[in-house]
Order: C-alpha cells, then sequence, then structure tokens
C-alpha cells in the first residue's frame, strides 16, 4: 500500500485504518508504507521500501498534489515516474484515483 493520509489516517498509528481492516478482515499481509501528506514525488520512497518484492501493490496518492501547489504537469511527470517504479510484469498494480473537484490545477 502506498498512499497519504486517506490510507495512513491522520494522527494517531493505532487506529484501524482501512489497510489494517482489510487486512484483519481478509488475514492477508498488508504492507501498509502510507504516509501522512504524501505526494506522487516522495510516494517514490514509500515505493523504493517494496524493494524486489512480487505481489499486488495498491496506489491511493494525489489528494495532498491536488490540494497543494502540484501543477497538472508536474503531477502528470511524477505520476509517470512512480508507475515505472512500481509497475513490473509480476506485479499488478491498482491506482485509486481521487476525483477531480471543480477547480482546475492547470488543465485546459
Amino acid at each position: 500500500m502506498i498512499g497519504d493520509s486517506v490510507s495512513a489516517g491522520m494522527s494517531d498509528a493505532d487506529k484501524e485504518t482501512w489497510p489494517k481492516l482489510l487486512a484483519r478482515q481478509h488475514d492477508i499481509d498488508v504492507r501498509d508504507f502510507s504516509k501522512m501528506g504524501a505526494t506522487v514525488g516522495s510516494a517514490r520512497k514509500q515505493a523504493a521500501q517494496i524493494g524486489d518484492c512480487a505481489g499486488l501493490v495498491l496506489l491511493e496518492i494525489g489528494g495532498n498534489d491536488l490540494l497543494g501547489s502540484t501543477t497538472a504537469d508536474q503531477f502528470e511527470e511524477r505520476l509517470d515516474q512512480l508507475l515505472r517504479d512500481v509497475c513490473r510484469a509480476d506485479r499488478p498494480v491498482v491506482m485509486v484515483e481521487l476525483p477531480l473537484p471543480p477547480w482546475p490545477i492547470g488543465l485546459g
């Protein structure tokens, strides 16, 4: 799991976040590398922690970019880098896309 505070939680590390709930309810190993405040750019550090492990990678990232000063071009470039870091033939990747709010971030 690579993500921001939607996955990591807002403050208390002992709270049951959705990755912890997923692991508990389905009795699966979930390695949660999510960090509060993460951006697509900083998520590359989270991705580096995966190493050579195979298995499903869940990406929930982008909200802090969208709400911050990241331009659409920067977001696209950094997301491409992140996807190059995690995508492999033996590693499926599922990206949870956050809805675009009604204001533009350099789109158009």
